[in-house]
C-alpha cells in the first residue's frame, strides 16, 4: 500500500498520528507554530506567518491553540 502524501516529515508523523483528541491536536499545532515540530498535516513544512503584515499573529495563534482552540 502506498504512503499518503500528508506533507509531514517522517520524524513528525508519529506525533500527529498519536493524537487522540482535538486538545492534543491543538497542543501539537502550538508546538508547530512555536518551532518545536517542523511539519503539520497538509501544510508541508515549517510555519511561515508573515509577521510584517500581521505582527503578533503567531503568538496569538499559539495562545489560542494552547487554550484548546484548533
Amino acid at each position: 500500500m502506498a504512503e499518503i502524501d500528508d506533507g509531514l516529515l517522517p520524524e513528525d508523523r508519529p506525533l500527529w498520528r498519536a493524537a487522540e483528541s482535538l486538545d492534543e491536536v491543538a497542543a501539537l499545532t502550538a508546538r508547530w507554530l512555536s518551532g518545536g515540530i517542523r511539519s503539520q498535516p497538509g501544510y508541508g513544512g515549517t510555519v511561515d506567518v508573515d509577521e510584517d503584515d500581521a505582527q503578533g499573529l503567531t503568538a496569538a495563534l499559539i495562545a489560542c491553540n494552547r487554550a484548546g482552540f484548533f
